[in-house]
């Protein structure tokens, strides 16, 4: 007979929220109760609530999970290894176009996000704190690993870059045709070196 094995409290976590953005994407934020991501775990009604209050809570969870795996990628294209300027800013256009143009089905979760943006101005805020979040980081570590560059701070430039890279998000994900993108990686890379080129300084 199995031994019963009680759960962490992160397996416990990650539990919940897989759970919920399996009926996220099945139902919709909007349509989804914290009912039905009880439904969708092994855990108790007590269980579930004893780690997220609300829907809300939990699809912040997911979303920062996001920016953390969107942080990796970054760190995996291999910003550690580059020699020059250039190269820098080619293995960060690489990381942005392989986030545009990933055919996920949690990017619809982002979607789904950005449109509670518009009535809810607390998410606006959280995705602005996410924003800031990730460039601090992938600053940090291009600035530790490459003494030499410097990343401008969060200001304007930032901003603009995140937003045309989450707009291209959004349509490419929204239409269905996702050849666009597909066939046009190249004005994507040119664009978005040309963009990145203006966050670095060399010293």
């Amino acid at each position: 007979m199995a031994k019963f094995q009680r759960k962490t409290r992160q397996e416990r976590v990650e539990e919940i929220k897989k759970g919920a953005l399996e009926v996220f994407l099945k139902k919709g934020y909007k349509n989804t109760t914290m009912e039905d991501v009880i439904d969708n775990t092994s855990l108790s009604k007590g269980g579930v609530y004893n780690y997220f209050g609300s829907t809300k809570e939990i699809l912040v969870a997911i979303m920062k999970d996001g920016n953390n795996i969107s942080k990796q990628r970054v760190i995996k294209k291999g910003i550690n290894s580059v020699k020059s300027k250039d190269e820098l800013c080619k293995v960060l256009a690489e990381a942005a176009v392989e986030k545009i143009t990933a055919e996920l089905p949690e990017k619809n979760l982002y979607l789904m996000f950005a449109y509670e943006m518009i009535y809810e101005p607390q998410f606006e805020q959280i995705h602005m704190e996410l924003e800031k979040d990730f460039y601090r980081e992938i600053g940090r570590t291009i600035e530790k690993e490459h003494p030499f560059f410097k990343v401008k701070e969060y200001k304007d430039e930032k901003a603009f870059i995140s937003r045309v890279i989450s707009g291209l998000v959004f349509a490419n994900t929204l239409f269905k045709d996702k050849t666009i993108f597909q066939n046009h990686k190249e004005y994507l890379y040119k664009m978005l070196e040309d963009l990145f080129k203006e966050l670095i300084v060399e010293e």
